[in-house]
């Protein structure tokens, strides 16, 4: 379905009313300082690899976005995340870092003057930078949700879906007759609560929506500050971090194939893999041998599949053999 591309100014008008409504959380993060959480999580480690990327034609204040990428294996989905007004990308940088870790490429950008309505077309140029990636998600925190919402609209063919997190489109960019893919994470303490359930009429009719008990707007990010008078929640940040981070990462798995064997042979829930992935991030990627196993394992993951289809024999048997070595990997640890 076609769209017809709207005036800027019906953009920014959108925008404002949404700011509106949202209420006092530029205010309240007008002067964004980062948690140490967030600054450790801009370090690589053995399991994801983090890189400052610097674009040359975007002014020299805010000519940089960050890539979260996991060392074992070339994602195919990615994700590009839209800061929250006046909050700096380095503030996503603790769920961007846990998001990339299951297998997907994050992108945090940087905006001119800290506004995504300043340059919400950046996503573009992420896009560009990583042709390793198949099918992209864009999104974002508040205001940031709201302009990644309006590039979206006018570029459906670039996106798949669309992460909201305590944000929802404007009603100049409404999605709802769109077929993307939209997932509504909210917490039951953010002020503008109201405004993000009655967006509804504005986003696809199979919108997934999330609300987090006890959780409230500032959380989203790593900015120090004590909350407004509007805005206190009932959970510390990191729960309310694990929540969005559990959500999000759900939703995104819709988007990429299984090239995980073991999750094929045992199903994606299944308790056991719970254990071959603790062996995986605590003990194969600490060295690079094992490092180089878990990538052949990944890239070849289809293959295997692929093989181990050809023959029901061999199916059963490599599926009695990894319940057995995740039990002895569970007896062990």
């Amino acid at each position: 379905m076609k769209f017809k591309t709207i005036p800027s100014f019906y953009f920014v008008l959108g925008f404002m009313l949404c700011s509106a409504i949202l209420g006092n959380w530029g205010d309240v993060h007008a002067d964004c300082i980062l948690m140490p959480e967030a600054l450790k999580a801009l370090e690589s480690d053995r399991i994801v690899t983090v890189t400052k990327v610097t674009v040359a034609q975007w002014p020299e204040d805010s000519n940089f976005y960050y890539v979260f990428k996991p060392r074992y294996a070339t994602p195919t989905v990615g994700f590009i995340v839209y800061p929250g007004a006046y909050a700096y990308p380095e503030a996503y940088a603790p769920a961007a870092h846990a998001i990339a870790a299951k297998g997907f490429l994050v992108a945090v950008v940087k905006m001119k003057q800290d506004l995504a309505i300043m340059s919400h077309d950046r996503a573009a140029t992420v896009i560009n930078d990583n042709h390793s990636v198949e099918k992209w998600i864009i999104g974002g925190h508040s205001l940031g949700g709201v302009a990644a919402c309006f590039y979206a609209y006018e570029h459906l063919e670039m996106f798949q879906g669309i992460v909201l997190w305590a944000s929802y489109p404007a009603e100049t960019s409404s999605l709802a007759q769109t077929d993307l893919k939209v997932i509504s994470i909210y917490g039951t303490k953010d002020l503008g609560i109201d405004a993000i359930k009655a967006s509804a009429i504005n986003l696809p009719p199979d919108t997934q929506w999330v609300e987090i008990e006890g959780a409230n707007h500032s959380q989203f990010c790593w900015c120090a500050g004590e909350p407004g008078e509007n805005d206190i929640p009932d959970i510390t940040r990191e729960e309310q971090q694990a929540e969005i981070n559990e959500a999000t990462i759900a939703f995104l798995n819709q988007f990429r194939g299984n090239t995980c064997p073991a999750r094929h042979l045992l199903g994606r829930d299944n308790a056991q893999l719970s254990s071959i992935r603790k062996f995986r991030d605590t003990v194969l990627a600490h060295n690079a041998v094992g490092q180089k196993l878990i990538e052949l394992y990944y890239r070849n993951g289809e293959k295997i599949i692929s093989l181990i289809e050809r023959n029901r024999f061999i199916k059963m048997l490599a599926k009695i053999l990894l319940s057995a070595v995740a039990q002895v990997l569970k007896l062990s640890a």
